[in-house]
């Protein structure tokens, strides 16, 4: 009996990281059904890393277009009634896919749940970058891709992710599924590590991700408006 989730993972240059990301999901005590690598037009070799691991995940290339387009990607391949995320420089806790099934089979009107995150400094990040890099030190709800478990038909229902948005992405998303009226939970378990160094993306991205944020809250708040009074969210 296979546990009908597949994972997608997103990826540009992660040859570093991508191999203990993929160890994590292999260390899951409900283990996934399918694991998809999309790489994001990388320039290192983290395609050939990913390929060589032992999980044997399915890896597809697409050229350089943003982590949209490569969560996008991999939703086509997903074949199964569940679907999660994992960035390839973070790690899944060892419960990751059986917390969040659970709470799912446990209340079918629920479309997603999500749990906590805790954060890590990667131990490569030199003594002299690691000084300003802040790293919260108590978890945290985590309404990111990483920390969630969906049924994959809301993909159908809703649409997918924007890829005209470089970092806030997966916020327009979320919001887009609330303002349709599905249901979520958020566990108060730590499902997900969040790794931390010199090169994260809204670290590299602040301007753009600052600027991402506001357009996908000003669209929302354009869609509450535009609903007639008493009309449900659809």
């Amino acid at each position: 009996m296979t546990s009908g989730i597949s994972v997608v993972i997103p990826m540009r240059d992660g040859a570093r990281y991508v191999g203990e990301a993929l160890d994590s999901i292999a260390r899951q005590t409900l283990p996934v059904e399918r694991t998809i690598v999309v790489d994001d037009g990388s320039t290192d070799d983290g395609a050939r890393v990913a390929a060589a691991h032992p999980l044997r995940p399915l890896v597809v290339s697409i050229p350089p277009s943003g982590i949209g387009a490569a969560r996008n990607r991999g939703v086509e391949l997903v074949e199964s009634p569940f679907v999660s995320f994992l960035d390839c420089d973070d790690l899944w806790t060892p419960d990751h896919a059986s917390l969040l099934m659970r709470a799912l089979c446990a209340d079918p009107s629920l479309t997603m749940c999500f749990g906590h995150a805790e954060q890590f400094l990667s131990p490569d990040v030199p003594a002299a970058e690691a000084a300003a890099i802040h790293v919260p030190d108590q978890a945290m709800p985590a309404l990111v891709p990483g920390a969630m478990l969906v049924r994959s038909a809301v993909f159908g229902r809703l649409g997918h992710f924007r890829e005209d948005l470089r970092v806030a992405e997966f916020m327009s998303w979320l919001l887009r599924v609330e303002h349709s009226g599905e249901r979520y939970v958020v566990l108060p378990d730590v499902v997900l590590r969040r790794r931390h160094h010199g090169g994260n993306i809204g670290r590299l991205r602040g301007d753009d991700r600052r600027l991402d944020y506001v357009r996908a809250i000003r669209e929302h708040l354009h869609r509450r408006r535009s609903m007639p009074d008493g009309e449900p969210r659809k």
